[in-house]
């Protein structure tokens, strides 16, 4: 029976279909707050309309399922004819509910995005329509770093061109017992496909390794409203770069991957969520110059606030990583080019008095050399992608790839 159930799960989670429920028992201090109530809270104050048939009191827990939801205390409440003035604090979960089983699991879709922020110049989304069904942002001339900081000049700067696809499958459980936390899960999967060139201009001379994170643009999805409980997925995609050189280097990959991860607690326990379940790499580099090591990735990193409270987080960045080095005896320069993954996930769930610490995992760190070469002293020639190679992309990705330099 077991097996049949796990089977089911793994079903609708892979296959893209939608499941939601939710069974809860409040605590008898706690009250339900809906719409008609018309209560509005600002910070830690609220008021609310008086109502004979609705009485309020200290220690008193309210939960919200209003817009992104809250949850609180009642830490002292006054009431007049006309409305209650209440002051409260932070409560838990547990304080709210003698139980609750909640189960949720299903694809995030861009037609749900309440709120697209660009973060950097250069960022474009590609997919506005209300029929797409997967996230997709093209890069322009995105300015990674100027080290001169002048707009004028551009043969110092780190640029970035290209196009991220993904699809976005959540799976987020909780179950309280005895007012109680037992279980914990949140996981995501993954299917990005992306392709970018790299341009580190020929005045640039980086002697000691400089690194950098941008946060290129935010998807911010309307609530999602089960039974009591309210969540707001949300998510950002990051870019980040490693290098240290000297010269002109050029570096195209692209990546196409599907992988699951997250963090599952029971009982006292955590367990993380790994699996890497699909992977193609594909690049090359064109380099003049000295020794070298440069490391980009790019990826979403996906939150969930849980009743308006940051919550878990996971994510999937794929990282091209090239080493290179120059050789006196022959004059030549020989690299490498690998292709990789690092995935992260954590906690911070204040809104749960089990997690009084943030807790992050280390889910993978997996890389493969994609391509190995020597450019010649003086060679500005380019090492060409195989055209076997291309055609693990799909065909929206090979419209954007740039097969030189």
């Amino acid at each position: 029976m077991k097996s049949f159930l796990f089977f089911i799960f793994y079903f609708l989670l892979f296959s893209g279909l939608g499941f939601s429920g939710s069974v809860y028992k409040l605590n008898p201090n706690a009250r339900i707050i809906t719409l008609d109530m018309k209560m509005v809270c600002n910070g830690d104050k609220c008021v609310m309309p008086f109502s004979k048939d609705f009485d309020l009191k200290e220690g008193d827990i309210l939960v919200s399922t209003v817009g992104e939801g809250y949850i609180k205390k009642i830490g002292s409440v006054k009431k007049n004819k006309y409305e209650y003035e209440i002051l409260t604090e932070p409560a838990t979960i547990e304080e709210a509910f003698e139980s609750l089983k909640f189960d949720f699991r299903n694809e995030l879709n861009p037609k749900d995005v309440v709120k697209f922020t660009k973060e950097v110049e250069g960022v474009e989304i590609l997919n506005s329509k209300a029929e797409a069904k997967e996230f997709s942002i093209k890069l322009n001339d995105v300015v990674i770093h100027d080290f001169d900081n002048n707009p004028k000049t551009t043969d110092d700067r780190i640029v970035l061109n290209g196009v991220l696809n993904f699809d976005s499958y959540m799976d987020l459980d909780m179950e309280v017992e005895n007012s109680e936390l037992k279980a914990f899960s949140f996981k995501n999967r993954l299917v990005q496909k992306s392709d970018f060139k790299l341009n580190i201009s020929s005045h640039v001379n980086i002697p000691i390794s400089f690194g950098k994170s941008i946060k290129l643009c935010e998807y911010k999805m309307a609530p999602v409203t089960v039974g009591p409980v309210v969540f707001t997925p949300i998510f950002s995609v990051i870019l980040g770069i490693t290098v240290s050189a000297k010269g002109e280097l050029s570096l195209n990959a692209g990546q196409k991957l599907d992988y699951l991860g997250g963090v599952v607690y029971s009982n006292g326990k955590w367990e993380e969520v790994s699996e890497l379940k699909d992977k193609s790499f594909l690049g090359g580099v064109g380099f003049i110059g000295a020794k070298t090591f440069v490391k980009a990735y790019i990826g979403p990193k996906f939150l969930i606030n849980l009743y308006d409270t940051l919550g878990p987080y996971i994510n999937g960045f794929a990282y091209a990583r090239l080493n290179g080095d120059l050789h006196i005896k022959p004059n030549s320069f020989l690299w490498e080019l690998y292709g990789g993954l690092e995935a992260n996930a954590g906690v911070n769930l204040k809104i749960l008095s089990y997690f009084q610490k943030d807790f992050n995992k280390n889910l993978i760190d997996y890389s493969i050399l994609i391509k190995s070469g020597v450019f010649q002293k003086n060679n500005k020639s380019v090492y060409d992608i195989e055209n076997r190679e291309i055609k693990l992309l799909s065909p929206s990705i090979i419209n954007n790839f740039e097969k030189g330099f």
